[in-house]
């Protein structure tokens, strides 16, 4: 079975903005998101996800959604474990930012799940970049790695770092496809799964996530 600390690392915040785009209240949010997971935990049911239901985070959302319906109807008692104080602090402050977004409870879903992938694949860029001994530089080149740098840009960047356009658009190029890599890893983590398909159709996902109205 997967990690359940993986899954609460990838969902815990996406899932909590669902809940509190979904009228919870910040302590009942808490305990739907973490009685979700402990549920998952005492029945093994990812290990009996259907394929043919869709991807992970759509299982995930749906049953999430399940999950919540019957607490709202029951008012189940709050449950609380070790460890979840940071977490719901965490994705209450998160939510706090995107409250007054205009969008779907879904689409804050997809948008925070891909946040946080991108936000983990970065840092853990960053850890093996320091281990190299190449942080101050990574540090330099990292606000550009998302978009392409058109060559005025790239000269303008090069100078400030003290390189040539060249050696500044080689180290660029790798370090993309550096977090390319890292990025496949932190899925194919979450997903439990080295299935390249399945992870290609994540990482289309992921970069599509914030083109969602």
């Amino acid at each position: 079975m997967r990690a359940l600390q993986t899954l609460c690392q990838a969902y815990w915040t996406p899932l909590y903005l669902v809940a509190r785009r979904r009228g919870m209240n910040q302590h009942d949010a808490e305990d739907a998101v973490q009685g979700f997971f402990h549920n998952l935990l005492r029945n093994q049911a990812l290990e009996h996800a259907d394929q043919q239901l869709g991807m992970l985070r759509n299982y995930l959302l749906a049953g999430f959604e399940k999950h919540r319906i019957k607490l709202w109807t029951e008012k189940n008692k709050r449950v609380q474990g070790p460890g979840d104080l940071q977490a719901a602090q965490e994705a209450e402050q998160r939510y706090q930012e995107v409250a007054d977004v205009d969008a779907s409870p879904e689409t804050l879903y997809l948008r925070e799940w891909a946040r946080l992938t991108l936000e983990r694949s970065l840092d853990k860029l960053r850890e093996e970049q320091a281990m190299k001994g190449q942080l101050e530089r990574f540090d330099q080149l990292a606000p550009y790695l998302i978009h392409e740098q058109g060559e005025q840009s790239l000269q303008q960047l090069a100078l400030e770092i003290g390189m040539s356009a060249t050696s500044c658009r080689q180290a660029l190029f790798r370090l993309r496809r550096a977090y390319r890599e890292k990025i496949q890893e932190e899925l194919a983590l979450v997903l439990g799964t080295n299935d390249l398909d399945e992870i290609q159709r994540e990482l289309q996902a992921l970069y599509h996530a914030f083109d969602t109205p």
